[in-house]
């Protein structure tokens, strides 16, 4: 968990490079000698990327093991540590990559391949760990398939890159114009993602070094809740991405896709949310066993945590793309310092759920800070059809949440997660057709 978290923490902290190729690359047309110039640039950045890869690549060689230990574990989890660090580093590597191969496609407007390349994952993930169940491998072969799984979406995503732009188009010229105001735009735009970044995974580290092995991994399994949240929600921010950045009229060609952008991650996040309110202690026991029940409070904590998430992400999104970047990393900061403060206290407190509580409460305070800074850059209003669709959602929520709450009451805990996981996908199917539906109306 610690491995993978800080796998996770470097990839996305990509010192801004993603953000800055999106901006950048969706300014380079592609008609004509556009694509030639586009080539070049591609080339500048996947050269910046590939020596950040190797640099986070060496750093988690040196530093993950003297983190490793000063943690308490078993012997068989000590024998196992060069294992993990080897594959870590190595899944480190092909992820940073894999991050300029996304960043790439997201100015292509094609964010769809990601997102297959991510479900190959997921479902390769999901088999191979049935599998381990039923042939009763060790903790090795788990080790192996989360490393793997890891890396093919960053393959999928390179070789769908490669398949775009060729073979690698170097011009001397091409890195003295791009390299510097790469490099300007990306130390705004790190500082903004990095901190966001930092916030969900340094707590981990933080929790390891206090509360113990049991501790760390219930609440590595929290952080891992919310990091699939996050997740799911940038997979239906991204779409927006070129429509933002490519607008050159951003309050006229932007303000419709903002007002999609929220209505879809915040439909999202109830349907992952409810779950975590209404069956807590389920999901714990169906997930990791009776024994991480003790976790349950803190589960439903990270609901409000799902929820702040899906009004920031959308709305960092905006303000970064079509405005000054400072304001929406600076409240970053402010986020990061408030979280590792109340994770820290929470901790040493010797508890859990404050620990949990630190983590969730900055999201929630500065959460409408982020809308209002989205506001000022598209000045999008809500109107009457978009209230009704709101209630509608939140009404659908509330009945969801209900139905789940009477079948918890009759079933056992793994049939009443499946259960859930049918009707919010019903539901969500339902209501994106609903959408269309009232679009094309």
């Amino acid at each position: 968990m610690l491995a993978f978290g800080a796998i996770q923490l470097f990839t996305l902290a990509d010192f801004g490079l993603g953000t800055g190729i999106v901006r950048t690359l969706t300014k380079i047309h592609p008609q004509e000698l556009g694509h030639v110039d586009r080539r070049k640039f591609v080339t500048v950045a996947g050269s910046m990327f590939l020596a950040l890869a190797l640099l986070l690549t060496l750093a988690c060689v040196i530093f993950f093991p003297l983190y490793l230990s000063h943690i308490s574990m078993s012997n068989e989890v000590e024998k196992l540590v060069p294992l993990v660090v080897s594959v870590a580093s190595f899944s480190l590597f092909l992820s940073v990559m894999g991050r300029f191969a996304n960043s790439t496609l997201w100015a292509e407007d094609r964010p769809d391949i990601e997102r297959k390349a991510s479900l190959a994952g997921l479902l390769f993930r999901a088999l191979c760990l049935l599998f381990g169940l039923w042939a009763g491998y060790d903790l090795a072969y788990v080790i192996l398939v989360e490393a793997v799984s890891i890396v093919i979406p960053s393959v999928i995503c390179t070789l769908a890159v490669i398949r775009r732009y060729g073979r690698p188009f170097f011009s001397r010229k091409a890195f003295s114009h791009h390299t510097s105001p790469l490099i300007r735009i990306s130390s705004a735009l790190f500082v903004g993602t990095f901190t966001s970044v930092a916030a969900s995974q340094v707590p981990l580290y933080i929790v390891g070094g206090s509360l113990g092995l049991e501790a760390t991994t219930a609440f590595g399994a929290l952080i891992r809740v919310f990091q699939s949240a996050k997740l799911v929600v940038s997979w239906l921010t991204n779409p927006f991405t070129h429509t933002i950045a490519s607008a050159e009229n951003a309050a006229k060609v932007a303000r419709n896709a903002a007002k999609k952008c929220f209505l879809l991650a915040f439909a999202a996040a109830l349907l992952i949310s409810i779950p975590l309110i209404v069956l807590p202690n389920q999901v714990l026991d169906a997930w990791m066993g009776k024994g991480f029940i003790f976790a349950g409070p803190s589960l439903a904590l990270i609901a409000v945590a799902v929820l702040s998430n899906a009004l920031i992400l959308p709305s960092a999104l905006m303000t970064t793309l079509k405005s000054n970047p400072w304001p929406t990393s600076i409240l970053g900061i402010v986020v990061l310092v408030l979280t590792l403060a109340g994770v820290s206290i929470g901790a040493d407190n010797g508890s859990i759920y404050w620990a949990t509580l630190g983590l969730v409460a900055p999201l929630a305070l500065t959460a409408p800070v982020y809308v209002l800074l989205a506001h000022r850059v598209l000045r999008f209003r809500i109107h009457g059809i978009a209230v009704l669709r709101v209630a509608l959602m939140f009404g659908s929520a509330a009945l969801l949440a209900l139905i789940t709450f009477v079948l918890s009451e009759f079933l056992a805990p793994a049939p009443t997660v499946l259960m859930y996981a049918l009707l919010a996908a019903f539901t969500g199917a339902l209501g994106l057709l609903l959408m269309r539906r009232f679009q094309s109306g």
